[in-house]
């Protein structure tokens, strides 16, 4: 996948990359139509529910697709829960390590989770203006 500068055209050939960059064991989407919604409202309405991919949200995509595409062994984000778990995996199946920068009040349930795909949580108090590096640059 080429490197970007900004942010990719979503061309079909982009989204065909896309999609063949992503791992085959990736879970359906449930799409789920809502006729007390289309009433209400009177527009023809689907949910796309997410909840059943491994990290419970459609960000694994996302992250999977960025990271896949770039060639640093070594991840830093920055999240307060979904997309830090969504990282975690991305990087697990993909051998790169990954720290990922999570305010101290995140729910633990999600730091526990971004932990349990091999990452590092970092716990910062969020509320400061400034930081100190810590440790070495990765």
């Amino acid at each position: 996948m080429p490197n970007y500068t900004s942010a990719p055209e979503l061309t079909d050939s982009y989204l065909e990359t896309v999609w063949e960059t992503l791992p085959r064991f990736i879970r359906p989407t449930f799409f789920l139509s809502a006729p007390a919604l289309f009433a209400r409202l009177g527009c023809d309405l689907t949910i796309a529910s997410e909840t059943f991919q491994y990290t419970g949200s459609f960000k694994f995509r996302a992250a999977y697709n960025l990271l896949s595409s770039i060639p640093q062994q070594r991840v830093v984000a920055a999240s307060s829960g979904n997309f830090g778990q969504a990282v975690a995996y991305a990087s697990q199946l993909l051998g790169k390590s990954s720290v990922v920068v999570m305010p101290a009040t995140s729910a633990r349930v999600k730091v526990a989770a971004v932990q349990s795909y091999g990452a590092v949580a970092d716990l910062i108090v969020a509320d400061r203006a400034g930081r100190r590096v810590r440790g070495p640059c990765l």
